[in-house]
């Protein structure tokens, strides 16, 4: 299938690190060109996994002995999981298992991340996280690839993000004119491209040079003639501005170099906008001084982004937990420890201890919330029939936030993960 030049088989290895470093000084924040190789080998390798992994549970597995979260408080009860499903009959159970009083929570979604092989979904495995929503496909046949691996964090993602023709995004990876947007004309062709390759989302990168204000506005209205959502990469304040008048659903990051506007916020609330602030990403770059150096960001950035959020909090804006988190090959060249799995329980905690959430507000926001605001109405919760998936923690975190780390048992879909991280010591 081909709309105009855009071709669904193209492939665009965005591994050269040397021009990354330039990227970040033109495009701030996101990290989603941080990707390896992604070779017909290693697809390969990723559908053999998929078509020979674990298989699908077919027995019934009652939990008891545990607190079930319910969404602001948990409560002493029983659960079991039937299959890949929850459910609260408790009949017929083929095993027990004895949560030991312990807290049962849904699994975690990381609302931004850029997960790159079946190794890093097992590495979000082991830390709770269960669903990963990539922010950014540059190849889509590897992104298929990474769907669906039963026993495995679930991978969904946004299209590649439509960047303009001259913005830095294309100016660093020497995209070519046939892979930006050019014209106003060619955004049903870009969108439709996504759509065919399942895309879960359409994701614009608003940027300096990047889709003008009238652009944006259009892939926003094409997009929801679709039936399709979008989010919008804002890293600075006039990309901020741009995405709010755009009328996209969500926006990705916060502003590290200005303050919002009461225009702005009163927008956003009336236009029913959600923000995934990443707000341990620009934590990471200032805690690296070789990545700083590259940034956009400063050593003020992290304190002018928390009291946007905390502005954005206020005025009653939905807000997703989300990483920009990346594999350990990309932050190993950026000198960025920004971990895919590790980095969700720092932003819960930033969350919690900066920005001032509730613990109980900040588990929603990695898990309902962020079901509810990218349309997962499968998963994000305990309840019956939803997806078992399910993280088994040590200590209650609505006591400390902290205690998301205390990790004693992970579910995908029903399939117990058995390589956890944990500083669980119990029996």
């Amino acid at each position: 299938m081909e709309f105009g030049t855009l071709k669904t088989t193209r492939t665009m290895h965005y591994s050269n690190f040397f021009v990354l470093q330039a990227f970040f000084s033109a495009a701030s924040a996101c990290l989603h060109h941080a990707t390896p190789d992604t070779s017909a080998e290693i697809i390969a390798a990723n559908i053999h996994r998929r078509s020979n992994g674990t298989p699908p549970p077919t027995n019934k597995t009652g939990i008891r002995n545990v607190h079930i979260f319910n969404g602001t408080h948990f409560h002493p009860g029983v659960v079991a999981i039937d299959g890949s499903k929850i459910t609260f009959n408790v009949h017929n159970v083929d095993t027990w298992i004895n949560g030991q009083g312990g807290f049962l929570i849904p699994g975690l979604i990381d609302a931004h991340c850029h997960p790159s092989t079946v190794g890093d979904l097992q590495q979000m495995s082991s830390y709770g996280v269960t669903t990963a929503l990539n922010m950014n496909c540059a190849n889509y046949a590897f992104c298929a690839s990474l769907r669906n691996q039963t026993g495995m964090t679930s991978f969904l993602s946004a299209n590649q993000g439509i960047v303009g023709f001259g913005s830095g995004h294309q100016k660093i990876f020497n995209i070519p004119s046939s892979q930006c947007l050019n014209t106003t004309a060619e955004i049903p062709q870009f969108i439709n491209w996504g759509i065919g390759n399942h895309s879960d989302w359409i994701k614009i990168v608003a940027e300096s040079g990047g889709p003008t204000q009238e652009e944006q506005n259009e892939i926003v209205t094409y997009s929801h003639s679709k039936d399709q959502f979008t989010t919008t990469h804002a890293a600075d304040f006039p990309s901020y501005n741009q995405a709010i008048l755009s009328g996209t659903d969500g926006i990705q990051h916060v502003p590290g170099d200005a303050s919002l506007t009461p225009s702005m916020l009163s927008t956003m609330k009336t236009n029913n906008k959600w923000v995934t602030p990443t707000t341990s990403l620009i934590q990471a770059f200032i805690a690296s001084p070789q990545a700083l150096a590259i940034s956009s960001y400063t050593n003020q950035s992290f304190g002018i982004g928390i009291a946007n959020v905390k502005m954005m909090r206020d005025a009653g804006m939905p807000l997703l937990a989300g990483t920009d988190a990346v594999s350990a090959i990309a932050g190993a060249a950026l000198h960025l420890n920004h971990p895919l799995g590790p980095s969700l329980h720092y932003e819960l905690e930033n969350l919690v201890n900066a920005v001032g959430f509730h613990p109980a507000e900040a588990l929603r926001a990695a898990t309902s919330l962020i079901a509810q605001y990218h349309r997962l109405p499968d998963r994000g919760s305990i309840a019956e029939g939803l997806r078992a998936d399910l993280v088994l923690l040590g200590e209650n975190p609505l006591v400390n936030i902290s205690a998301t780390r205390n990790i004693v048992r992970v579910w995908n879909e029903g399939v117990q993960f058995m390589d956890i991280n944990s500083t669980y010591t119990g029996a």
